[in-house]
């Protein structure tokens, strides 16, 4: 008995001690779509540095939106064709274009401006570029119509300007990790390169013709820039090169592409060479055809609409319905609304959607969880642009609208 005793008390000893204590636990493994915050550099570690969240063009929030849809604050001095941008403390930078051109500065508490920088023309002028805003508390911004690319410190002083050779019309120009900013000129079709100092450092034709209004979105690696075309559908530009990689599509591309951390490219099209229908298409980094989504309505097609990714992977956008597609491809579900929508979806961290819808009674600010379940709506005169806004790190929502003196111009919900 004594040495059966002393034979189970040396195996327990032996098994203990074979079990480290300290080992960490394994991570639970992440789901196939499973998307990653890609580190940018050279952007601000803020709610929501550049147009869209990310030069992915994602228009994901890692922070939770709006729970209540009550207005907190309306601010109606301002007047946007372009998005807005947030700092770490939820300071709103953005670019007001009428009465005059002006930058401004504005606490998402109340409302309130910081600062108005109003040097940058006497009148009105037509601007669609969004802000960027740089790891170093730098702002680049836009005065639109007005010709020139400016430096602006946190504080709202001009740093430097730079005068384009031609007239920029993108909708969103993008910043690479090491802090180059591009942009393109429809007038010579070229993609341009900007340094921090404010100086032109390469030039290159883009070969097709590209959409004036282009988002210009990257690749997770940085090295590769999606541009709508005219042509062709997407163009994918190698900036390591400075050259063309590849074309997708031969029908002109008006609503913006999205890119995951996985590098598949997403866009609302239709191609002659494939399915020949509006369609939501996913494309593999190399632009062959990873799967096709076919939603049949050419409203997608055929306008400026976006779309979102949260962090399942899943894809939403909407027009008269809101659409759920899974990473697979396959339809998840389809939510038809009481009006249409012709604004940016939002994400947040709990994949929650916010979408502007319009009718001709009331514009609403939705919300919708994942399975499509509608959370609340929220009263807005606002007619958005492809730019709904930003969410602020306090569970906040920034909406932006375009509409002229008799409108409110930006609502703060909560």
């Amino acid at each position: 008995m004594k040495l059966v005793f002393s034979l189970l008390t040396f195996l327990m000893f032996i098994t203990l001690s074979s079990c480290d204590v300290n080992e960490p636990k394994k991570e639970k493994a992440k789901p196939e779509g499973y998307q990653e915050d890609i580190p940018w550099p050279s952007l601000a570690d803020s709610p929501w540095p550049t147009i869209f969240g990310n030069p992915m063009g994602t228009n994901r929030s890692k922070y939770e939106g709006p729970a209540t849809g009550i207005i907190d604050w309306i601010q109606d001095s301002v007047f946007l064709q372009s998005g807005i941008v947030l700092d770490k403390d939820n300071l709103i930078y953005g670019m007001s274009q009428f009465p005059i051109t002006k930058a401004f500065c504005m606490s998402s508490s109340n409302g309130k401006f910081i600062w108005q920088n109003n040097s940058f023309g006497n009148n009105y002028s037509e601007i669609y570029q969004s802000p960027i805003l740089l790891n170093d508390g730098t702002i680049y911004i836009s005065s639109g119509s007005f010709g020139k690319i400016f430096s602006l410190s946190q504080d709202g002083k001009i740093k430097w300007s730079f005068e384009p050779q031609y007239k920029i019309w993108n909708r969103g120009w993008s910043i690479d990790k090491s802090g180059i900013l591009y942009f393109t000129y429809t007038a010579n079709n070229s993609i341009n390169a900007l340094n921090k100092e404010g100086k032109i450092v390469w030039s290159a034709s883009l070969i097709y013709k590209h959409n004036p209004e282009a988002v210009l979105v990257f690749s997770p690696d940085g090295k590769t820039i999606y541009i709508q075309g005219i042509e062709v559908s997407l163009i994918a530009f190698d900036i390591e090169s400075k050259s063309v990689k590849w074309t997708f599509g031969n029908e002109q591309l008006n609503s913006f592409p999205l890119v995951d951390s996985q590098g598949h490219i997403y866009i609302l099209s239709k191609d002659k060479n494939s399915n020949n229908r509006h369609s939501l298409y996913s494309l593999n980094p190399d632009g062959t055809i990873h799967w096709i989504y076919e939603h049949g309505n050419k409203v997608f097609t055929e306008n400026d609409y976006t779309m979102s990714m949260d962090y399942e992977g899943t894809i939403y956008f909407a027009y008269d319905s809101l659409f759920a597609i899974d990473y697979k491809g396959n339809l998840k579900w389809k939510k038809k609304l009481n009006s249409y929508s012709t604004s940016v979806l939002i994400t947040d961290k709990n994949s929650n959607i916010y979408l502007i819808a319009v009718n001709s009674d009331m514009n609403l600010l939705l919300k919708f969880n994942k399975n499509g379940d509608k959370i609340f709506e929220a009263p807005v005169s606002v007619e958005p642009l492809p730019n709904l806004g930003a969410i602020t790190n306090d569970g906040k929502m920034i909406v932006t609208s375009w509409r002229y003196a008799d409108k409110e111009w930006i609502y703060c919900i909560k």
